[in-house]
């Protein structure tokens, strides 16, 4: 709302931009599941704020290099998108005296004063094997397979976008059809036209991507909300002759803000598959953690599951380790695998596997000596 603002000066567009966005069911869940996805969408937000104000306030521009530091320590490089949107603005409005300004350059050494310092321990405590986890993995592997199970293809992802981002991923192409179409320009229509392609930028990144995951789109909706409130909000307030049209636009604008409401409603309560698995498998790592403190002499351990905290929680902070191929099976011990783990045992371990627990996502066994 702040950033709409900022652009526009206009109370009404800033406040339908707010409500667009707290409509957009997969941006609500993403934040009610405390995903990181959500928190680096806040460090690039101020950003771009503090680049919006700092064209007439420069002191604004320090917060540009601490929202990038902020952003990359979130989430890597994925901080680092509002770069784009700053250059497509100074492409768009021809303003380039960006890196003339004082303040930009102090903002820069902000950015690497907070950032630099987590990498270098880490470089130091760990060596290659953090790049090796820090960016192939995390980056260039996630961009070159699909490691984490998301969508194979772009068409479902382009369904997934249609579908939990309704209505507004539909109103945000009518609005880009009506930017393309209008005939005459209103004074935001360059603003228009720079958010809309910032969100067309990041969509094919994460399209080029291998792996596709449906919370990587997070950082699109804010900009999806400013670009449809400032383009329909123009419409919305332009008076018209006709006082029955005037009237058809807001009914159709309140039975859309309606239908965002309801669909964010009916996702949130994990109605959805695509969100539903989340909850069942937070029950399920909950239950065997109970399970795991009702019975706490022996070892516990995961194969080829890296999510451990819940279980951990509700075991009464029980240590869980995880197995490796070639770990040596010396004592009695409990193994919690993924419910679809399709890996066969070795006859010689698998004679001494008893299933304790079954559900849909987990799988525990008692490995009994």
């Amino acid at each position: 709302m702040l950033i709409a603002f900022a652009l526009t000066e206009n109370y009404f567009i800033a406040a339908l931009a707010g409500v667009i966005l707290l409509t957009s069911p997969a941006f609500v869940e993403a934040a009610r599941q405390v995903r990181l996805d959500a928190t680096v969408t806040l460090a690039m937000l101020f950003t771009v704020y503090s680049f919006v104000r700092g064209r007439k306030n420069e002191n604004w521009y320090l917060g540009i290099g601490v929202g990038l530091a902020l952003g990359v320590l979130t989430k890597s490089v994925i901080g680092l998108f509002p770069i784009g949107f700053i250059v497509l603005w100074a492409i768009a409005h021809r303003e380039f005296s960006l890196p003339r300004n004082k303040y930009f350059w102090m903002g820069v050494g902000l950015m690497f004063a907070i950032a630099l310092p987590w990498h270098l321990y880490e470089i130091v405590m760990f060596e290659h094997a953090f790049w090796n986890g820090y960016f192939v993995h995390t980056v260039l592997d996630r961009a070159e397979s699909n490691i984490l199970g998301g969508v194979a293809s772009n068409a479902q992802y382009l369904y997934f976008l249609s579908t939990f981002a309704a209505p507004w991923s539909i109103v945000f192409l009518a609005g880009v059809a009506a930017m393309v179409f209008k005939r005459e320009q209103s004074r935001h229509s360059i603003t228009e036209i720079v958010l809309a392609a910032f969100v067309a930028i990041v969509l094919a990144a994460f399209l080029s991507s291998a792996t596709k995951l449906a919370y990587y789109l997070i950082p699109l909706y804010p900009f999806m909300a400013l670009f449809i409130a400032i383009i329909f909000g123009e419409l919305l307030k332009r008076g018209t002759k006709s006082a029955s049209l005037q009237t058809g636009r807001e009914i159709v604008a309140v039975l859309v803000l309606l239908l965002g409401l309801a669909n964010t409603i009916f996702v949130g309560f994990d109605y959805v598959n695509g969100f539903h698995i989340n909850q069942v498998i937070s029950n399920e790592e909950r239950d065997v953690g109970r399970l795991l403190a009702a019975t706490p002499t022996e070892p516990v351990y995961t194969y080829n599951w890296d999510y451990l905290d819940t279980m951990r929680y509700y075991a009464g902070g029980r240590k869980i380790g995880k197995m490796y191929d070639d770990q040596v099976l010396d004592e009695s011990f409990f193994l919690i695998v993924h419910a679809e783990f399709g890996y066969q045992f070795p006859p010689e371990m698998q004679a001494h596997l008893q299933k304790v627990y079954a559900g849909p996502a987990l799988t525990m066994y008692l490995f009994d000596l």
